[in-house]
């Protein structure tokens, strides 16, 4: 999931634990010497890890920010959480709420970019925590940003 790999052809549980992709050698892919123990995934020559490190723009550096972003806000974890959007929505917004933190998640589901907006925290200082800038909700509690197309803000309130 994490760098994008498919499944190795077959279209069942079996199918979908194919050999992680660590390089683009469709007959090992990087996963061992010999010969794996299923088939490889049937795009492993482009959806691998060595082709995807270093590039910013791939999904495993994608992955990776998210993994710092957790770090980085506990609250993402313990805060209390409240989801702002309904079934249908093409966007799925949710908040997490701790003690001195707050953190607004916003998911444009569309195929086109969207100002999507939170409820939060009224008059306060919210950063990118993907680092894409910044913004401050008003005085009615509404945090909105520009989302792209079937892209992710994540936006946590500036601490003191």
């Amino acid at each position: 999931e994490e760098i994008g790999m498919s499944n190795n052809g077959v279209y069942n549980d079996p199918g979908l634990r194919a050999p992680m992709s660590w390089d683009g050698d469709t007959k090992n892919v990087g996963f061992t010497t010999g010969r794996p123990y299923r088939d490889v995934a049937i795009n492993a020559a482009g959806m691998n890890v060595a082709n995807e490190q270093g590039d910013p723009a791939s999904l495993l550096s994608f992955y990776s920010r998210l993994y710092h972003v957790r770090q980085a806000h506990p609250v993402l974890g313990t805060g209390a959480f409240s989801l702002q959007s309904a079934a249908g929505d093409d966007t799925l917004v949710f908040t997490r709420t701790g003690a001195d933190d707050q953190v607004a998640v916003m998911i444009n589901l569309s195929d086109a970019p969207r100002t999507v907006s939170a409820r939060v925290a009224p008059e306060t200082a919210f950063v990118s925590a993907l680092g894409e800038g910044a913004a401050r909700s008003g005085a009615d509690g509404r945090l909105s940003v520009g989302v792209p197309a079937r892209g992710v803000a994540v936006m946590a309130s500036a601490r003191p």
